[in-house]
């Protein structure tokens, strides 16, 4: 289970991650550009891709460090049970 925990945990940071990271590093103008942000300002953008980047960090960083460890495993999806 704690296998399973960890792979899951790194896709999902790995994807928040770099779409974050993209809305962080593109410019202005370009971000303006996209069809899914039509009519979005680009500070707002810029702070989603900022709060992307931290759920990243917030999915691996306690296990990591040792403090708050259930907060890992609480932010995997949640599992249907038979």
């Amino acid at each position: 289970m704690n296998i399973a925990v960890w792979i899951a945990s790194g896709l999902l940071a790995t994807a928040y991650l770099f779409v974050g990271g993209t809305k962080l590093q593109k410019p202005e103008e370009q971000l303006a550009e996209g069809p899914s942000t039509a009519g979005a300002a680009a500070t707002s953008i810029k702070l989603i891709g900022g709060v992307e980047v931290a759920g990243a960090l917030g999915l691996i960083l306690p296990w990591l460090t040792g403090i708050a460890r259930f907060l890992t495993p609480a932010a995997r999806p949640v599992q249907v049970v038979r």
